[in-house]
């Protein structure tokens, strides 16, 4: 369960800490630069630590990998308590994202192996609504030690988390079962045509995290436009999407078994695209905040049927290194949207890019539904 928690822990943190961190490298632009990448370098490293990730795995195993990557998340995530140059500390940042890829592949893969059917299926929502819940716990956490001992301290909470984590991972039962894993053995051609069954899910999962972007990256741009841009107003409105994100991904078991698997998407789009819609032609504060509610319900049910998806539909000689390519996907969204929303914006402002895109996906909804229909017919992790 710690893979998408230590996730959660490093975009939790950053928040109350990036001030010090600015003025510490000297404010200005250095200082704002330092700051800005104290976020942007983890979500590269996990970028391109989803690309090593399997690979990793596949000749270490999951185990090892993942008490390794506890160990080193504690000790580059911690550095900057030490680490006082520049170059030392983005160093630290980017190489704590490359390991947090692999930890939460390690997670992933173990989930494979030990879970099946319907029991996995409820853990793989857990284990999104704690990344949530962790995230916002951290946030608090963060800034109460930045104001009582600087910024400094806040970073031993990496520390904290890896050394429980490891005291858990060394701790646990090793699995009874031995689940099968590539042997290498299989022609490339086989793999590649593995590869091909999953690719619909690396091509949705980027796609579906630029238009997310919107409700957490975006949506404080719309509120000053619209003169509800105090810090508190976008505080409480943002965090809605998390509240309602955590709630939904924790009930993912029950949604899934009421909608079934092959229609969990078709919810996303539908319930995604009324939220932006509604936020698109809202200019109030309640009504906004409604859409934040709706729109987190829809990443909420987003994050738990990608991972699912994928450890259902990969076969076993190209698992690890598909389940790898995911944290790839998602945050390769994640640093489009601003690229993507920036350019909408300029055209068409930014109301109307709520608009469009809330539009984009109820086309889409209704495309899935001319396409298949609506069956809530059992998934194949119902019938396992």
């Amino acid at each position: 369960m710690t893979g998408l928690v230590g996730q959660g822990v490093i975009f939790g943190s950053a928040p109350p800490v990036l001030p010090a961190i600015s003025e510490h490298f000297g404010g200005g632009v250095s200082g704002q630069f330092a700051a800005q990448m104290m976020m942007s370098l983890p979500a590269f490293g996990l970028m391109g630590g989803g690309l090593l990730s399997g690979w990793i795995i596949v000749r270490a195993g999951p185990r090892p990998v993942l008490l390794i990557a506890l160990f080193l998340f504690g000790v580059f995530g911690a550095a900057p308590v030490l680490v006082d140059d520049l170059i030392g500390f983005l160093a630290s940042r980017l190489a704590l994202g490359i390991v947090a890829a692999c930890l939460t592949t390690a997670c992933a893969t173990l989930l494979v192996e030990t879970l099946e059917g319907r029991k996995r299926v409820t853990v793989i929502g857990y284990q999104s609504a704690l990344g949530h819940v962790f995230g916002i716990l951290v946030i608090y956490l963060a800034g109460f030690i930045v104001q009582q001992s600087g910024w400094r301290a806040s970073f031993l909470i990496y520390a904290g988390f890896a050394a429980a984590g490891l005291a858990m991972a060394t701790t646990a039962p090793r699995s009874s079962r031995r689940a099968a894993r590539a042997n290498g053995n299989e022609g490339v051609y086989r793999n590649l045509r593995s590869f091909a069954r999953v690719g619909w899910i690396l091509t949705v999962t980027p796609m579906m995290y630029v238009i997310l972007g919107l409700l957490t990256i975006q949506l404080p741009f719309l509120l000053r436009e619209d003169g509800l841009g105090a810090p508190v107003t976008t505080a409480v409105i943002v965090g809605m999407v998390m509240v309602s994100g955590t709630a939904a991904s924790a009930a993912f078991g029950r949604i899934e078994a009421v909608l079934g698997g092959r229609n969990i998407m078709s919810f996303a789009l539908a319930i995604l695209g009324s939220a932006l819609l509604l936020i698109g032609v809202s200019r109030s504060a309640i009504t906004t905040a409604i859409g934040a509610l709706l729109g987190g319900l829809a990443g909420g049910v987003t994050s738990p049927f990608v991972w699912q998806s994928m450890m259902q539909q990969a076969s076993v000689a190209i698992r690890d290194v598909a389940l790898g390519l995911m944290n790839t996907a998602v945050f390769l969204g994640m640093f489009l949207n601003p690229f993507v929303a920036t350019g909408i914006q300029q055209l068409i402002g930014v109301h109307m890019t709520f608009i469009a895109m809330g539009l984009a996906c109820l086309a889409a909804f209704t495309a899935t539904l001319l396409v298949r229909g609506f069956r809530p017919t059992p998934s194949r992790s119902d019938e396992e």
